[in-house]
């Protein structure tokens, strides 16, 4: 009986072994005739959302390394020919090796978009940005550069703040002097 067994199992997996492809495209890592070797980017039964690649950059590409200014990292889905693919709900993750992301994931939205931000760091330096997905055959990647930053820029910026709060105060100062006479 188990022998009978064996037998059945041997034959099953060599069955198995006979009928799937033997060689491997060295372009995209699929066996040849692979039904996904010309995919352009859709649901596949048995392999899920695919999309060739993502394309993935930055507006702007270089920012202040303040530790405040920020730039938009928009991750697209593409098919093997580039053209945009438009899957909502596939989840990105992404990674900043400089300055700190809004999210380390996100979904894409119908147009098979996902956004984050990327705020600067205080250094200057390069910024890589690389987004993947389960979902997706080949990451993208994008640099955001992060000049040094303009200490004039700063301290504009103080003293408009600072303007802006005194201004802030003796207006509330006029309300209190009218609110205590007319009453």
């Amino acid at each position: 009986m188990m022998n009978r067994l064996l037998k059945q199992i041997f034959a099953i997996l060599l069955f198995a072994a006979l009928t799937m492809p033997i060689s491997v495209a060295s372009d995209n890592g699929l066996a040849d005739g692979d039904h996904l070797e010309e995919s352009e980017g859709h649901y596949i039964p048995g392999y899920g959302t695919i999309a060739y690649k993502i394309d993935l950059n930055a507006n702007p590409e270089e920012i202040q390394a303040n530790g405040i200014s920020t730039s938009t990292i928009k991750a697209q889905l593409t098919d093997k020919k580039g053209r945009n693919i438009n899957i909502a709900n596939i989840n990105i993750n992404f990674e900043a090796n400089k300055g700190t992301l809004s999210a380390s994931n996100a979904d894409t939205d119908s147009n098979g978009i996902a956004t984050v931000t990327l705020t600067s760091g205080t250094k200057a330096g390069t910024s890589t940005i690389k987004a993947e997905s389960d979902s997706v055959l080949m990451r993208g990647m994008t640099h955001v550069k992060f000049t040094k930053a303009n200490p004039k820029d700063d301290k504009d910026k103080k003293d408009n703040d600072k303007k802006d709060n005194d201004k802030k105060d003796k207006d509330e100062d006029k309300k209190s002097y009218l609110d205590f006479f007319v009453r």
